[in-house]
């Protein structure tokens, strides 16, 4: 009489004991089935800028934009807007000099189309046609921008938002090098990250050369957040815009 309860409760224990490893076993197939599709997000992996000034006052720029894409916003490839104008204190235009040298892509090569929006121009690369499969890849911007220093009593200036602040997905890493023009030492150098107006301080910097500075961002951007750049150098290295110039530029702008 004492063996049957025993038993009977044995049993039980065994049948509590298989449940519990049937529902350990579904949680563990739930979480990996689960586990790519929080994983696979949309990205930049890879932000790297080479900023080049040169003597005759403007800048060449090179971006090499590394993404992860996977058909939600990256569809057929990406684009990046620059800009065309900027806008004074007073309101006025004033012509940036804008001039797409190159764009590449390592999956549908030089496609690529520009449209004008307000004071900027969005460049679309990839192919309307083809739609991308899930991966990563890599597309290069190349331009040069004619009126993009400042010029002060002692120095002159390379002020520059690297990324710019329209990305609705966040970037991982950003490099950005600055190469001051040739002969000239850089003076100063500094940086601002986080979203429009803010300051932070999330990057590393270091000396490459004489007249090249190498920033690094020490940590993700968010969706929005960037990384403005300056670096500074002394007088007599550019060409500083006459009178005359910058009333072609203001024409032109307005």
């Amino acid at each position: 009489m004492a063996k049957g309860p025993s038993l009977r409760w044995n049993s039980s224990k065994g049948r509590v004991r298989s449940m519990g490893r049937i529902a350990a076993c579904l949680i563990i197939l739930i979480v990996l089935t689960l586990s790519p599709a929080v994983e696979a997000r949309e990205e930049i992996l890879h932000f790297d800028s080479l900023i080049e000034v040169q003597n005759d006052g403007s800048i060449v720029v090179t971006e090499n934009i590394t993404v992860r894409a996977e058909g939600r916003e990256i569809r057929r490839g990406i684009f990046r807007e620059l800009p065309i104008n900027y806008i004074g204190s007073f309101g006025d235009r004033r012509s940036a000099g804008f001039k797409l040298l190159e764009v590449n892509s390592d999956v549908t090569g030089r496609a690529h189309f520009t449209q004008r929006r307000g004071e900027d121009i969005r460049i679309y690369v990839g192919e309307r046609s083809r739609r991308l499969k899930p991966g990563v890849y890599t597309y290069t911007f190349r331009y040069s921008i004619a009126h993009a220093l400042g010029h002060f009593d002692q120095y002159d200036e390379i002020y520059w938002n690297v990324t710019g602040n329209r990305w609705t997905f966040p970037i991982n890493l950003v490099t950005a090098r600055v190469v001051a023009p040739p002969g000239a030492r850089v003076l100063q150098s500094a940086a601002y990250t986080g979203q429009r107006g803010d300051t932070g301080k999330d990057f590393d910097v270091k000396e490459i050369a004489d007249n090249i500075v190498e920033f690094k961002t020490t940590r993700q951007l968010a969706r929005h957040e960037e990384i403005t750049v300056a670096v500074g150098w002394p007088k007599g290295f550019v060409a500083v815009p006459g009178a005359a110039e910058r009333t072609l530029s203001w024409l032109w702008g307005n």
